[in-house]
């Protein structure tokens, strides 16, 4: 049997993507090409704070880096987080790379070909001794 898929909408953006139970929010993100904050990928750093606007969650660590005012609050990590119903978070500080604009490739003009004219009136001669 196929493990449910969860939704997880990201809010202000609009953006969603799917997540399995076991799977946290930060590797399913970067699976769907979300790039939630991030940097230590477990609970300790805090880069990847953002607050839960709806749902359900659970930890992979007892006691993920956040106090208890701050959970109460709806603050969650989503790099030891794991959905356990549809979610909707409010990170405005996520990014798509695959939607970005991609770079202008400049690429150096090519130099004019000089004509060589080899006809045999107009190669130098040179006379053995």
């Amino acid at each position: 049997m196929d493990e449910p898929r969860l939704r997880v909408t990201v809010e202000p953006h609009g953006w969603t993507f799917e997540t399995a139970p076991d799977q946290s929010l930060l590797q399913a993100g970067l699976a769907a090409g979300v790039r939630l904050p991030h940097s230590c990928r477990n609970g300790t750093c805090r880069a990847c704070i953002t607050q839960l606007r709806s749902g359900e969650i659970s930890y992979r660590i007892e006691w993920p880096g956040l106090s208890r005012e701050e959970k109460a609050e709806g603050w969650i990590l989503p790099c030891v987080a794991c959905a356990r119903s549809d979610l909707v978070l409010d990170a405005p500080q996520a990014t798509r790379p695959a939607a970005a604009p991609r770079p202008t490739v400049l690429t150096a003009p090519k130099p004019p070909v000089a004509s060589v004219d080899v006809s045999p009136d107009t190669l130098p001669t040179t006379t053995q001794k």
